[in-house]
């Protein structure tokens, strides 16, 4: 193990038990602190991506105050991305104040809301704010995921400012038909409610088809766990 792993490994024990005056006393040992901030161990983790993971918010000031990158990249995303997922909004806060990027398209999976979208919190979302409509690498929007997930919560706000239920990814699915093949009944009444409150009919949406030609119906069949059908679809 060289002196760079031998840091590198004692900057992750720190920050995980929480020493802040030795992680500060660290930092003032390094002549080049960015030299191992910005290092990753051999899973391709930084110590800003062990901060956002184990929610340590003061920890993680500390580290960008002496310049860690907040928008390092990693195989499971940017700092940020690991913070939501894990619902740690302190952290979120602290790596937005110093230049996180919510926009950092990372990966197929997308950006900081898609993450959100998939298993996070309204708070966080507000704490952010990007754009509702952003698009991963394979065309899906942060209501994709969420009616991938089921998160009702993010479901709605995303509705309330301004996501398309209509969108479409790259194989042509909607969030509707997604929620339909994974059995989340509430999110298929929200979208279908959402449609019939605006100026639409939600029949479009009911009616659409992906690129192996199935639709919500059919995905509601295909899937026993959804109580989903032509005459319940009528009574929303």
């Amino acid at each position: 193990m060289n002196s760079l792993s031998v840091y590198l490994w004692e900057l992750f024990q720190i920050i995980r038990e929480s020493s802040l005056s030795e992680l500060v006393s660290l930092m003032k040992t390094l002549k080049d602190a960015q030299s191992i901030l910005n290092v990753k161990d051999d899973t391709g983790i930084s110590p800003l991506h062990i901060t956002s993971r184990f929610n340590k918010a003061e920890a993680a000031e500390i580290l960008l105050q002496h310049g860690a990158d907040p928008n390092i990249s990693a195989s499971r995303g940017s700092p940020l991305i690991v913070a939501c997922r894990f619902k740690h909004e302190e952290v979120v806060k602290v790596l937005i104040k110093y230049g996180a990027d919510p926009l950092l398209d990372v990966s197929s999976e997308g950006n900081v809301l898609h993450s959100i979208a998939i298993g996070s919190t309204v708070s966080i979302a507000e704490s952010i704010k990007p754009p509702v409509n952003s698009r991963s690498k394979l065309g899906r929007t942060p209501l994709h995921c969420a009616a991938h997930s089921g998160n009702e919560e993010i479901c709605l706000w995303l509705l309330r400012h301004g996501a398309d239920p209509k969108a479409k990814c790259n194989r042509m699915s909607t969030p509707l038909m997604i929620a339909s093949k994974h059995g989340h009944v509430n999110i298929i009444r929200i979208l279908i409610m959402s449609d019939k409150c605006s100026l639409n009919s939600a029949d479009h949406m009911l009616n659409e088809v992906d690129d192996e030609g199935n639709g919500p119906l059919h995905y509601a069949v295909l899937d026993t766990k959804t109580e989903v059908s032509t005459d319940s679809i009528d009574s929303f």
